[in-house]
This record gives structure tokens, sequence and C-alpha cells, in this order.
């Protein structure tokens, strides 16, 4: 008898038989909300085998071979993704993260703007967009992404740890966070896990994809 297009055979952990795609990416979720990146990727690995294109598999894909580094392979993902749905904010604002962690900042303030542009109160996309603008050394834009992304306090504590000796001589802006002795990687304490703060998909808080 042949199976139904929504079927899929075995998986990593005593599958039904009558797994549908909807069965497994809610397996790849919950692996995935539990840090078990490699039985996550299995399942959704399996999706992409009966639907290549599948958005959330390819998206989840993405963010996992992020925090493994795994650049090139998390490209692909997101531009699949993409092809399918390019009016999806989470997704744009990803890579643009996913860019942002690899230095590649002209693509990475691309994909968070036209996150932006799509979603204006994108908190996640704000914050990477000040993340970036406190990497490239642009003090009044850093300040402003954050205000838009939250208080004023928190505002001021981020671009404070982006800019730990104070604006630069040219900024207008008063500095009003607490001033630090040496300077820090933005990346690696501000937004030390790809996809705790910066990403749409946080560990413990699997949101299941609108799109796909």
């Amino acid at each position: 008898t042949a199976k139904s297009p929504e079927t899929l055979p075995g998986a990593a952990t005593k599958p039904s038989p009558t797994d549908t795609l909807a069965d497994v990416l809610q397996q790849g979720n919950e692996y995935l909300a539990e840090g078990r990146m490699e039985q996550a990727k299995s399942a959704y690995q399996r999706i992409l085998n009966q639907q290549p294109n599948h958005v959330v598999a390819n998206h989840r894909l993405a963010v996992i071979a992020d925090r493994q580094h795994h650049f090139p392979t998390a490209e692909r993902h997101y531009l699949t993704a993409l092809r399918v749905n390019d009016a999806e904010p989470n997704l744009l604002s990803d890579l643009g993260y996913s860019y942002l962690l690899q230095r590649r900042y002209a693509e990475s303030e691309k994909y968070l703007k036209h996150a932006l542009e799509l979603q204006p109160s994108h908190t996640k996309a704000l914050n990477n967009l000040g993340l970036l603008y406190g990497k490239t050394g642009d003090y009044e834009k850093c300040l402003a992404a954050f205000r838009k992304a939250g208080s004023e306090t928190d505002a001021q504590a981020k671009v404070a740890s982006l800019f730990p000796l104070g604006p630069p001589p040219s900024s207008t802006e008063p500095f009003q966070g607490p001033p630090r002795p040496q300077a820090i990687d933005p990346a690696a304490n501000m937004f030390a896990d790809s996809t705790s703060n910066s990403q749409t998909i946080p560990p413990g808080s699997v949101q299941m994809g609108a799109s796909g």
C-alpha cells in the first residue's frame, strides 16, 4: 500500500510508523528546546527528505548550524527557506545575525533592516542591529536601535557594554553608562549564545513556526 506523502519512515527514537511531518517537526522542536542538537538535526533532516524546501525545517537547521559555527551550511538553509518565504521577519533577522557572527556586516545590515521593514518592532532584529552598529563603531545608531528595542535603562546598559570607554569623540550623545577598564568582544559577551538572545528559537521556548 502506498504511503501518504505526509507519512515518514523510521525516526531516531521509536517513531510511530504513521508519524506525519507535523509529528516529526514537533519532535525536532522538543530536541532543540532541550539542547539535543544532533537529534534535532536528524528530525529536521527527515522532513527535508520529504520536502526539501520546507521553510521551518530549513530555518531550524540554519540556527543549529549557526550554533555550531557551520556557517556555509547555515547560509544554505536560510537561503533555501527565503526562496520560499522572503517575508518572514524571524527568518530575516536570524540570517542577519548569522552574517553578523561571520563579520559580514553589510549583508547583516541588509537583512536586519529588511526584517524591520516588515515588522518595525521586532525586538531581536533591533537588538541585532544595535549589536551590529556597536561592532562597527556607530555609537548613535547603536543607541537608537537599542532604544527602540527596550527601555532607556536597558539601552544605556547595552551600549555601555559595547562602548566601554564611552562614545567616540565625534558622538553627540551623552554617555550614561559606567566606564569599564577594557574593551570587550560584544558577540562573546553580550549575545554569547547565537540562539539565546539574538535569534528567534531560544532553548526552552521554541516557537512552532507559522511559516512553512
